[in-house]
């Protein structure tokens, strides 16, 4: 039988176990968040995140990407986590095909990913965790705008800025459209 790892620091946030990576099998120990340092910049374009490379950052390290996705919204540098979590809350993390938005009804097919802020603000309204990375379909990112903001859960002045972000990102869209088809 194979040696044990030892539990994790993220393992608290998550349902899955700690255990050794089936990708990455001579990593065999837990190590700190801080050291975590893979890079990332592919996952977060594949993914949809906002990398950095054009414009602002949403993610900006590995450590930063599995605290996220986690509900861990700053960075513990101090925790520890094992391979399998590493790879699986990182790097190797895949997207459901389906929208993960919490109200969700139907079987539209995602078109945009879910940043931080969206994230986090799911966490806040509906008490429900939904990593960075998932997809939202058109009628529930709808929804999402028209979502009216809780007092005291997250502050008004960040969900008006949030939501002018995805509004203004909209409009953007729809004119860039308008224009090609002239």
């Amino acid at each position: 039988m194979a040696a044990s790892i030892g539990k994790c620091s993220i393992s608290v946030y998550t349902p899955s176990c700690c255990s050794f990576p089936p990708l990455h099998p001579s990593e065999i120990s837990l190590i700190r968040l801080k050291d975590c340092k893979r890079g990332i910049v592919s996952h977060l374009l594949k993914n949809g995140i906002r990398s950095g490379m054009k414009g602002e950052a949403d993610v900006f390290s590995e450590a930063d990407l599995i605290c996220k996705r986690v509900r861990l919204f700053t960075i513990e540098e101090a925790f520890t986590v094992c391979p399998y979590h590493r790879d699986f809350l990182g790097v190797h993390w895949r997207p459901k095909t389906s929208c993960q938005y919490p109200d969700h009804q139907g079987n539209a097919k995602p078109y945009r990913s879910f940043n931080s802020l969206v994230s986090k603000r799911m966490v806040s309204e509906f008490g429900t965790l939904v990593p960075i990375g998932s997809g939202i379909c058109r009628k529930c990112h709808g929804d999402y705008l028209n979502l009216p903001s809780s007092i005291g859960m997250i502050g008004e002045a960040q969900a008006e800025t949030d939501i002018e972000a995805w509004s203004c990102r909209l409009r953007t869209r729809k004119t860039e459209t308008v224009i090609y088809e002239v």
